[in-house]
């Protein structure tokens, strides 16, 4: 009994199992905004792990 226990609690790692477990948001925010906006998000929510996605990597900095 104690194997099947240990079994259900194992997390897969395969871009199937990752993406069911994760929730996606997109926000279309104008140039002057993007700082003060992924700032927003990131304060209300209290979000431990967050990925930014850019077109080039001029505009993550």
């Amino acid at each position: 009994m104690p194997e099947e226990l240990e079994e259900t609690e194992k997390l897969y790692y395969d871009p199937l199992s990752v993406a069911r477990r994760t929730s996606q948001k997109i926000h279309f925010v104008h140039e002057h905004d993007k700082n003060a906006m992924i700032s927003h998000l990131i304060i209300k929510n209290m979000y431990t792990d967050v990925i930014v996605v850019t077109k080039t990597k001029r505009q993550a900095d």
